[in-house]
């Protein structure tokens, strides 16, 4: 079956917010800035944290003949945990999240693809007052 990155984005972020993500996270939502913005953005977002945010990161494709085009779709799942009382907090809240978004791995998301498998988890930014990591999952399916 062929999917947009629509699809599968959808099925995600709705997969995310029926999850038990939503007991340890404010905000289960896609972001609408540019990615390389993000960390930058954090400073102004008017969101409540801790939160979630859902991305497409990118695909590869590939061909075997005359078979169909495979699509290896990439996934990303950015957590940002923000506070300005201590650090104890936002590691507690982060690590919740971790854990809890690492439970979408081997998930198909009601669509027929392959199970979405964890490529790497990422430390983007570390402060005082916030906390911010990317999880990126890949599937794979025919175009």
């Amino acid at each position: 079956m062929f999917y947009t990155i629509t699809h599968i984005h959808d099925a995600a972020l709705a997969w995310l917010k029926l999850s038990d993500l939503k007991a340890v996270c404010s905000t289960i939502e896609t972001y609408n800035g540019e990615a390389q913005d993000l960390i930058e953005d954090v400073k102004s977002l008017t969101i409540d944290y801790p939160a979630a945010l859902v991305f497409y990161g990118g695909s590869q494709f590939s061909s075997e003949g005359s078979s169909p085009f495979i699509d290896t779709f990439m996934l990303t799942i950015v957590l940002v945990a923000k506070d300005l009382r201590s650090g104890d907090d936002i590691r507690a809240s982060m690590y919740a999240m971790l854990e809890e978004v690492k439970k979408m791995k081997d998930q198909t998301l009601g669509l027929e693809i392959s199970p979405l498998a964890i490529a790497r988890i990422r430390l983007l930014r570390v402060t005082k007052i916030v906390s911010i990591y990317a999880v990126d999952f890949t599937t794979v399916f025919e175009m």
